[in-house]
């Protein structure tokens, strides 16, 4: 249902909280995949291959290969807060527009995916 693309940001210790984060919704099938966006050392490209995510060359390879029907696009550094998986399910089923998720560092964004066509976000 959701794609997750990960721009690169913060360190090693970020992306593992992110990806701890992500778990409970790729369990209960909101997120469908996970796609890093960026070039990845040996300890990110450890990190990507114990959670199943793929790495791709940059935002715009990782949107192009993203399957989900939604695209959530956030910086390793992103700390959802607890509630997200249940606003992000939500605004899925009932809006067709962006929503912006804060989080406690930073926030990130999803919205429909483009079929790979690039387009700004209108901030809300």
């Amino acid at each position: 249902m959701l794609s997750v693309v990960i721009t690169p940001a913060g360190g090693p210790e970020d992306l593992a909280f992110l990806f701890a984060r992500l778990v409970p919704a790729a369990v209960d099938g909101l997120v469908r995949e996970v796609i890093y966006a960026g070039a990845a050392d040996a300890t990110v490209e450890e990190i990507c291959e114990a959670t199943g995510a793929r790495i791709a060359e940059g935002l715009g390879a990782a949107l192009a290969q993203a399957k989900g029907p939604w695209v959530l696009v956030a910086p390793a550094t992103f700390r959802p807060p607890e509630d997200w998986q249940d606003r992000a399910a939500a605004h899925l089923a009932h809006r067709t527009g962006a929503l912006r998720i804060k989080g406690v560092r930073t926030g990130g964004w999803f919205a429909r995916n483009p079929s790979a066509e690039l387009r700004p976000l209108a901030r809300r």
